[in-house]
């Protein structure tokens, strides 16, 4: 891919100039820094000291969101024995970074960017002045990663760095992995645990594959993101897309590919699926949500160039995008949104798919609703022509995303004035009737013996409607479905009556517990996953949906009003009475949908 997301630890992504940094006053930052006179008179110290050592130095470095006081940390590891003590012990940094209350998101690189800032301004300080020794020099301190120990004893004779060690493992106190060729035989297989641990935790090779950069993430705020192939870790990069449209392309043979770019990019590919499989589980797709890097890794994955050989990869991050948009909010600039857009353009249908379902479920289980701005003419163009198409998986998605990009006002005026709806109200009529077949029915003398179904469903016992209301949806859905009905066969249903009393239950309880209820359309798709039995309304009911947002929210669009000003035909009777008489027939023959029917000629009739 592009390049792969090393560890925040390279020594020039947290270094300012020692006379160049002040120290801020106390209500500069918002940090826990306690500006005693200890505190002072340390950092003065310890600025002279790098002044004189010749190394650049921070007064106040930021490990995510929090600025470090220095002479705690310094405190805190000389409690524990000194810096190459806390290194030998495990976990012991991020119990560190507990104590300063990091938080547990991405903890191990936190931990990392705590260490980092030890070695940085501390290391050197502590062995003059607590050892009583002279330091490394700082062509091999300073100016290297903060991986490993042993500084005490490091020289310029024996300290060569490997570059094929795991930047990520010194987070857990590890010493990182060797590569794959250097494995001895007792590691390749799965004896022991430790091993096969060790080995799932190797990092990809940082060589890019596909174009010159290799990416570096920083986790402070030190000036260093204006460089092109750093990424926020903390915030995300807004401005990823325009740093990857300016990289250099490497010239890459899509048939013919060494062995070393083979093996690199199969550790990508494997890496991905990996990520992919965990983030089916729905707690890990919520926690992993709040990953500013996972989101421009996509943005990266979804932005190679177009070869067979990234196809897999491309795949996966949009299986990994799918799972994750519920839980994010876009705005219309975001990139990984700009990205997913993109995939609309694609000749992959398996690659529209999981975009439209992931565009799809942007912010379901947040407050915002899901308003689908920005998107291009091309791709709603696209998204209209593929409802022709005899393909109801593609029907369904495109309907779907119909149904949310209707529901704005802004979206249905930008359909007026930029693309033909005419063709489009046709088809979704034509939709009312898909999968209608002509029935033949035979009156017998003998009396239907079959009860009709009920007109008052049985209500929940509150303790029962108590522990429904903890459930997510669309659990909370099926549940509720198996509580209240069992299969009969001389009895029967409709889906609108199932729908009504599904809101009728969990309407009231929206406010009291933040939980939204399921839309008709996912309400439906959840039931009948849940009853094979229950002929869902399917594409008709989407189509519908989809006529009844245009009717509502055409009459309150700027082109309507210009239109309406200039004495012209409305959009409303422009595209809905040649259909009107269509309308009302699938009224009168399709009962499932009558009460959406009805709901959409009184709009087409109230404009």
């Amino acid at each position: 891919m592009a390049g792969n997301l090393p560890s925040p630890s390279r020594s020039h992504l947290n270094r300012i100039g020692a006379k160049m940094a002040p120290s801020p006053h106390p209500d500069s930052l918002s940090s826990s820094i306690e500006y005693t006179p200890e505190y002072n008179a340390f950092i003065e110290k310890l600025a002279e000291y790098h002044e004189k050592r010749g190394t650049e130095f921070i007064r106040e470095p930021r490990v995510g969101s929090r600025s470090i006081d220095l002479f705690k940390l310094y405190t805190m590891v000389m409690e524990r024995g000194g810096y190459d003590k806390v290194s030998d012990e495990k976990l012991a940094w991020r119990k560190l970074g507990q104590d300063f209350n990091l938080g547990t998101l991405n903890l191990p690189a936190l931990a990392f960017s705590l260490k980092t800032v030890y070695y940085k301004n501390l290391a050197a300080y502590e062995i003059s002045t607590v050892h009583g020794k002279e330091p490394p020099p700082k062509e091999i301190l300073e100016y290297q990663t903060a991986k490993g120990g042993a500084l005490l004893t490091r020289t310029m004779e024996n300290y060569k760095p490997r570059k094929d060690m795991n930047d990520h493992s010194e987070a857990s106190g590890d010493d990182g992995t060797p590569a794959r060729g250097e494995r001895n035989g007792s590691e390749e297989t799965p004896g022991s645990g430790g091993r096969v641990t060790r080995g799932l935790r190797q990092a990809p090779p940082q060589s890019s594959l596909f174009y010159q950069v290799d990416w570096q993430i920083s986790y402070t705020e030190d000036g260093t993101m204006f460089s092109s192939n750093v990424l926020d870790g903390a915030e995300g990069t807004p401005n990823i897309l325009e740093r990857i449209a300016r990289l250099t392309k490497l010239d890459v043979d899509d048939n013919i590919q060494p062995a070393e770019f083979s093996d690199a990019l199969l550790q990508v590919i494997e890496a991905a699926l990996t990520m992919r499989n965990m983030v089916m589980l729905e707690e890990n797709a919520q926690y992993v949500s709040e990953m500013a890097p996972l989101r421009d890794f996509l943005s990266i994955a979804l932005n190679l160039p177009n070869l067979e050989s990234v196809i897999e990869l491309k795949h996966y991050a949009l299986d990994i995008a799918e799972q994750l948009t519920r839980y994010l909010h876009f705005e219309e600039n975001d990139p990984l949104y700009i990205s997913l857009l993109a995939q609309l353009q694609s000749q992959d249908r398996g690659a529209i798919l999981t975009s439209l379902r992931a565009i799809g479920r942007i912010s379901m289980d947040l407050e915002e609703n899901n308003l689908l701005r920005g998107v291009p003419k091309a791709a709603v163009q696209n998204i209209m022509d593929w409802t022709i198409l005899n393909d109801e998986e593609m029907v369904h998605a495109c309907l779907d995303f119909l149904y949310q990009y209707t529901a704005v006002v802004d979206n249905v005026d930008f359909l007026t004035t930029n693309v033909q709806v005419e063709p489009l109200v046709n088809q979704l009529t034509r939709l009312l009737t898909h999968g209608a077949k002509d029935v033949v029915k035979e009156i017998g003398r003998v009396p239907d013996g079959r009860e009709p179904a009920p007109d008052d469903l049985a209500r929940l016992p509150r303790e029962l409607l108590t522990q429904l209301l903890r459930l997510e949806e669309p659990d909370r859905s099926s549940q509720w479905l198996r509580c209240l009905f069992e299969e009969d066969p001389q009895q029967a249903i409709t889906q609108i009556k199932l729908w009504a009393a599904y809101q009728e239950c969990f309407i009231p309880t929206v406010q009291e517990t933040g939980r939204s209820i399921l839309p008709a359309a996912d309400f439906i798709k959840n039931q009948t996953a849940a009853d094979e039995q229950h002929q869902a309304a399917g594409i008709p009911l989407s189509a519908v949906l989809v006529l009844r947002n245009l009717a509502r929210n055409l009459s309150k669009t700027d082109a309507e009003q210009n239109v309406v000003k200039l004495g012209g035909v409305s959009f409303v009777d422009k595209l809905f009475k040649p259909v009107e008489p269509r309308l009302y027939e699938v009224m009168a023959h399709n009962k499932a949908l009558t009460m959406y029917m009805t709901d959409l000629l009184s709009s087409v009739n109230a404009s």
